[in-house]
């Protein structure tokens, strides 16, 4: 509970600040972290974490009762924040839907509805405190907080979207990089700057279209870094009378909720757009996978196929390297269909995809041309190399058993034709060669490789 009681002490440090910067993020990385590691989750973990926040009050000067009031308050509103969030389903955990903004909001208002009632109530008793005025002070410091830094924690830990196996290396030339992609992140620091030399009413505004800009950018959980970054920096420019809004000093009750409350809408509304973009980015990306795999197998179809190697074969080509084609024809398939029925052969087939991808090399394209023939291409450095993949390919489906139904195991082979050439910039070419060689193999036997080099 290291960080949680580091969390806590940042938290008593900026308090000195003064009013308008009661940035406490212990009680949103408690909650956020019992929700990414469930074994947390503990009498063990809570007591720890119960420990941590009192050594940090108490090493700070703060008294012994008023120390474990505002523990146990804190230690309330991060509970229920878990509790909620642990209910979730894991889309709206890992903010992965549009709703989940609303969900957001709605459990951050329940945790800090929590604490601050529980607390402020405390402090009333035990210390002659105002109650509204505590409550309303701690409601929304504590709801900034957790706006803020709650979805830092869960989008880390939000499982890749539809990753893609194949050749990674020629589609990142595409992507933007060096300041292209710094670009948003280096107006959003202008903005503040802007912010912080002009003044005044509006000045905590300009660094929307910045923050938009991020939004339409970069990845959620670097939306979310942006977002606890502008937030927590703003409150503290404030604080410290960097950014001047023109509100007289020190700042009444109402004005300071207001601008809270300014804040945290802002933070709100680049989380939005985010998770929206990326919501349809994510179907976009699933319509283009659906269109462009085979859904039995797994593997590209046809089409992709052709076009993945046309990108590639220009790019293998500049930089002189050997590459391998390879026919794969499961053999005597009908037989299969015929003997055990079509459910039987989608078994076989899926059984060969998933062995051809363990054996074909990760930057290489390997793809189902139809039925029950398959075809892949990749790199190598030797023509043995590629005769070595394609026999282990070969000897790992023939040592592979199909189970079926009830005490029905099948066995099958493959044939392979496999031609290796170098400086071919089109594909077709080499299909054609590594057809007729896999037609050799089957008119010599079947279940056997058959290579011819081109280079």
């Amino acid at each position: 509970m290291l960080i949680i009681f580091l969390a806590a002490l940042l938290g008593i440090v900026t308090r000195p600040l003064g009013l308008l910067s009661p940035f406490w993020p212990a009680n949103a990385l408690l909650a956020g972290l019992m929700v990414r590691n469930r074994r947390m989750a503990t009498e063990q973990g809570w007591l720890g974490a119960f420990i941590a926040l009192m050594a940090a009050d108490l090493l700070t000067g703060t008294s012994l009762i008023r120390a474990l009031v505002l523990t146990i308050a804190n230690l309330l509103g991060a509970g229920v924040a878990y509790a909620c969030l642990s209910r979730l389903p894991a889309k709206h955990v890992h903010l992965q839907r549009a709703r989940s903004v609303m969900h957001l909001v709605l459990i951050s208002v329940a945790a800090s509805f929590c604490s601050s009632i529980s607390g402020a109530l405390a402090l009333h008793q035990l210390f002659g405190m105002d109650f509204c005025d505590e409550f309303d002070v701690w409601l929304i410091g504590d709801l900034v907080n957790y706006v803020a830094i709650l979805p830092v924690v869960l989008a880390s830990s939000a499982p890749a979207q539809w990753p893609n196996r194949w050749p990674t290396h020629y589609q990142l030339a595409r992507l933007p990089q060096g300041l292209a992609q710094a670009a948003p992140f280096m107006a959003l620091v202008l903005s503040e700057g802007v912010a912080i030399w002009i003044g005044g009413p509006g000045a905590v505004m300009f660094s929307v279209p910045a923050l938009l800009w991020c939004a339409l950018t970069y990845s959620l959980f670097s939306v979310t870094l942006v977002t606890l970054i502008f937030s927590s920096s703003t409150m503290i420019a404030i604080s410290a009378h960097h950014l001047d809004l023109s509100v007289p000093w020190p700042m009444g009750k109402v004005d300071l909720q207001s601008i809270r409350l300014g804040v945290l809408l802002m933070t709100l509304t680049p989380l939005t757009v985010a998770i929206v973009s990326i919501t349809r980015q994510q179907l976009l990306i699933q319509v283009q996978y659906l269109a462009a795999h085979d859904q039995l197998s797994g593997l590209l179809n046809r089409r992709a196929f052709d076009q993945q190697t046309s990108e590639a074969l220009p790019v293998l080509s500049r930089h002189n390297r050997l590459v391998a084609v390879l026919m794969l024809d499961i053999d005597h398939f009908k037989r299969i269909n015929d003997t055990w029925g079509h459910a039987a052969g989608d078994q076989v087939l899926i059984a060969f995809a998933r062995i051809a991808q363990e054996c074909i090399p990760q930057n290489g394209v390997l793809g189902r041309m139809g039925g029950e023939e398959f075809a892949a291409l990749f790199p190598v450095d030797t023509v043995e190399e590629a005769r070595h993949i394609a026999e282990t390919l070969r000897q790992r489906f023939e040592d592979t058993t199909v189970d079926y139904a009830l005490q029905t195991r099948i066995k099958a082979t493959v044939s392979v034709g496999v031609v290796t050439a170098r400086g071919a910039e089109q594909a077709q070419p080499l299909m054609v060669q590594a057809d007729r060689a896999l037609y050799l193999a089957k008119g010599s036997g079947r279940n056997r490789v058959e290579l011819q080099n081109m280079d």
